[in-house]
């Protein structure tokens, strides 16, 4: 077990018409190996398909709001949040089982960190031509992008593998609900 680790971390799921994945997101979550207290708060921005029967075979709670975009979705999210530390992940992303545990290895490393992103695998489970080429490519790039460093400022946040210091969302009012695009 970690050290130092949080009582209780919180993971919030955005989806919107997701029968396709959720399943696998959140089996790959609940598989994870986590040492720690959680909860998952699944929030659905309206769907329309099966996604509220498939949530409901898993332990987390869920909410369904009106359609109002995935910032909104992540906002309504955090005020549900009792986590000191917490996480977002998109739908359509698959955990490894030990990413949740990389991630607080490294905010107890590192006691400055307050937001840490995640990002692609050079593994896809989807196996098309075009996510292949894009998590090479993302991947590459970002690898590239450390030169040795363990820490880069970065001008956005790809939101749909992130975790942040709870104490974060006192300095601001949470996501920008009129940014209508990822990040």
């Amino acid at each position: 077990m970690i050290s130092n680790t949080p009582e209780l971390i919180s993971i919030i799921v955005p989806v919107y018409n997701g029968e396709r994945f959720i399943t696998r997101c959140l089996s790959s979550i609940y598989n994870s190996k986590i040492d720690v207290k959680f909860e998952v708060i699944v929030v659905d921005d309206a769907s329309n398909d099966s996604t509220a029967k498939l949530v409901q075979h898993f332990p987390c709670r869920y909410f369904k709001i009106e359609k109002s975009g995935v910032a909104a979705a992540r906002n309504f999210g955090i005020k549900q949040a009792k986590g000191e530390i917490i996480f977002f992940f998109d739908a359509d992303v698959k955990l490894k089982e030990d990413t949740i545990i990389k991630f607080l290895q490294h905010f107890k490393e590192d006691k400055d960190a307050y937001i840490i992103q995640g990002r692609w695998d050079e593994n896809s489970s989807v196996a098309t031509f075009s996510s292949r080429f894009f998590l090479h490519k993302y991947t590459y790039n970002f690898l590239g992008m450390f030169n040795g460093k363990r820490r880069l400022e970065v001008a956005d946040l790809g939101t749909g593998c992130l975790a942040m210091r709870a104490e974060v969302f006192n300095l601001f009012n949470g996501f920008d609900e009129e940014y209508r695009f990822s990040g």
